[in-house]
């Protein structure tokens, strides 16, 4: 890997912590799944599936993401909103907030 390429990966990772001093991989990893699909979201399996994480890793994963306060944070991060599935309610989908579309475009600039 270029020192250019880990330059901006620490750029992002410090600047993750800004949000969420508690940022891990897994967390990083549901954010950008969930970025990729865009505005129709994705499944809560489509995220355990994409991750290789179990679903309850995700489902506290998400919690953490969505309204749930984190710990050592004074507010929730509200980058995701958790929704039932317009097609069958017993599933979720997972969609960006505002704010977790911001996160997103500012990972993208930093990785410029």
């Amino acid at each position: 890997m270029s020192k250019h390429a880990l330059t901006q990966l620490m750029r992002v990772a410090t600047h993750l912590k800004r949000y969420d001093t508690e940022m891990n991989m897994t967390r990083l990893q549901v954010l950008l799944t969930v970025a990729k699909k865009g505005r129709t979201g994705a499944l809560v399996k489509d995220i355990v599936t994409a991750t290789g994480h179990n679903q309850s890793t995700i489902a506290r994963t998400l919690g953490n993401m969505a309204q749930q306060t984190v710990r050592g944070q004074k507010e929730p991060l509200n980058w995701i909103t958790m929704e039932p599935d317009h097609e069958d309610s017993r599933r979720v989908r997972c969609v960006l907030t505002p704010r977790g579309q911001t996160v997103v475009a500012e990972i993208e600039e930093l990785m410029q």
